[in-house]
């Protein structure tokens, strides 16, 4: 008796020594996925964001897109902004609380898909740290943007088509029709944010079908793929509907008509050449799998070198790749290869790269030299791509209260944060509360930073720049003006964006050629001071306001920042 209550100590301790290598892995792993939410939740905004943050908040005034607050963008990422700011209230970190929450809950479809076809919850930690750190690595300009949500919509999507009864009952049909449903809700979802997003949904109804065809005991075939289709297709029209009589109810469908048939065709056609699209296809797969993260190419090459463990891994992979590929054809055909445009590919990469090196893990017998390797590939993404310092950087600012602090690493291509934040402060101490303001530029964040209405629709003035669309935005631009004149209007100098407008002139330069403009500016205002590349401009017959904010208040808005 005490021989066998020893061997099986002995047994039991001999477990929990080769469980270490696991466990330590695994917590590690977590640690680092809910380290770097709390990052998620540090990131500041750049111009794209300062832009959401705007169109939201006349949403949320009782506005619309396009119609009172214009930009190109498909009206989703908007809708998220103004949710963030209902949840989490009008502060400038709610979408970045919101944002963290939503990678959250991808940690949660990873283990489901994983769990499905290769019965292994464990890779789906990894999966959630890994895409979170490809997130984090892309810093705060290139996240809380419209791909940024719409890749964790198509990995719910993916979890929603898969969904498996176990027994062919009535209940478990109506929970996998409306599963189906929720799989064409998500991807329409996706759409909202980004149309080639959508394009994922006619992999999943492949999959399905083939799955509903190859089915032994599915009894009436082609009814269910009836059931299929009509789920799908009302779960898809659904938010297209609601968006659609929500554009109708507020008279903005002529005005989103125009913004996505007439100026975004031309912004498109700016950076698009047919010929290259083979060789663009070719260098979006290689620049995300090699410049972006080396543990997930290398994840990868695993997960397609590596036997298989699972009679459903393959049928998991090949799904889940496919709905990569409409993401990446639409970072082709758009051409400008911003960073930020990879951001939906980060899900099911990360995905398929977390099963890859589990996959190495529970093949291997030297785990301690795995989980070694592991950690290296892991610092030297991290350290490569200046992951820790910027982490670092955040976690200094989060730890001091000086707004100052935030701008220096705010900072980005021709972005200044501290002259935005100059300006900003200006304005609160200078103006009416209000008073509306006009931006002759591209900096919309000084309107969210400022708490000041913009006098027209146009936040920035790309339309006025555009070649294709100038004539006719600054004849509305104009009109707006007069019939509410701003009591500041700011010029900003040195911002060109030929990848958006097609000319090389920024701001300052393309008014010279705006008459109107330039004629309206000398006629009622005057230059009363200058922060760096923008330069305030007054109405000649207003003073400046009796009551300024104290400090304490001004301060406290640029906490928030």
């Amino acid at each position: 008796m005490k021989r066998e209550v020893r061997k099986s100590l002995s047994n039991g301790r001999f477990i929990l020594f080769h469980r270490v290598p696991e466990i330590i892995l695994l917590i590690s792993f977590l640690l680092l996925f809910f380290y770097l939410l709390f990052q998620i939740t540090l990131l500041g905004y750049g111009r794209d964001q300062g832009i959401y943050a705007v169109v939201a908040r006349t949403i949320l005034d009782g506005g619309a897109p396009y119609r009172d607050a214009w930009d190109f963008k498909p009206p989703g990422i908007y809708f998220i902004y103004a949710l963030s700011t209902i949840l989490f209230g009008d502060v400038l970190h709610a979408v970045r609380i919101f944002e963290a929450l939503c990678f959250l809950s991808l940690a949660g479809a990873f283990i489901i898909y994983i769990r499905r076809h290769f019965m292994s919850w464990q890779a789906g930690i990894i999966a959630a740290a890994l895409a979170a750190l490809a997130h984090v690595q892309l810093d705060f300009w290139e996240t809380g943007q419209p791909e940024s949500f719409g890749g964790i919509l198509i990995m719910w999507a993916l979890v929603c088509i898969t969904y498996r009864p176990a027994h062919n009952m009535s209940l478990i049909n109506l929970r996998r029709t409306l599963a189906w449903g929720g799989c064409g809700l998500l991807f329409s979802l996706a759409g909202l944010l980004k149309p080639f997003l959508a394009g994922g949904l006619l992999t999943s109804l492949a999959y399905v079908a083939w799955k509903t065809a190859t089915a032994s005991g599915e009894k009436d075939k082609a009814r269910t793929l009836r059931y299929l289709l009509g789920a799908i297709v009302i779960g898809a029209a659904l938010p297209l509907f609601v968006c659609g009589i929500y554009l109708f109810q507020k008279h903005a469908l002529q005005d989103f008509y125009e913004t996505f048939f007439v100026f975004a065709p031309r912004y498109a056609s700016i950076s698009f050449s047919a010929a290259k699209l083979p060789e663009r296809f070719f260098y979006t797969i290689v620049l995300w799998l090699l410049e972006f993260s080396i543990l997930s190419f290398a994840g990868i090459l695993f997960t397609l070198l590596l036997p298989l463990r699972h009679s459903q891994e393959r049928e998991g992979f090949i799904h889940a790749g496919g709905a990569l590929l409409f993401p990446a054809l639409g970072i082709v055909l758009q051409g400008k290869m911003f960073p930020y445009h990879f951001g939906a590919l980060i899900p099911c990469i990360s995905l398929l790269a977390g099963w890859g090196i589990w996959k190495v893990w529970t093949g291997s017998r030297i785990k301690w030299v795995v989980l070694l390797a592991i950690a290296v590939l892991l610092y030297l993404q991290m350290e490569l791509h200046g992951v820790n310092k910027q982490n670092a950087d955040r976690l200094k600012v989060f730890m001091d209260s000086d707004p100052c602090a935030r701008d220096k690493i705010s900072c980005k291509y021709d972005v200044d944060a501290l002259v935005n934040r100059q300006a900003s402060e200006w304005l609160l101490q200078n103006t009416p509360q209000s008073s509306p303001i006009y931006i002759w530029g591209f900096e919309p964040i000084i309107y969210i930073l400022a708490d000041r209405p913009c006098a027209s629709r146009y936040i920035y003035n790309v339309p006025q720049r555009a070649a294709w669309t100038k004539e006719q935005a600054r004849k509305i631009l104009m009109n707006e003006l007069a019939e509410h004149p701003p009591s500041v209007i700011i010029i900003a100098h040195n911002d060109r964006l030929a990848w958006v407008t097609g000319s090389e002139l920024d701001s300052a330069e393309e008014l010279e050629r705006f008459s109107e403009l330039s004629a309206f500016l000398k006629k009622h205002y005057e230059q009363v001071v200058s922060f760096g590349k923008l330069d305030i401009y007054r109405q000649k017959t207003i003073t400046h306001s009796s009551k300024k904010p104290s400090l304490l208040q001004v301060q406290g808005l640029f906490n928030n920042y």
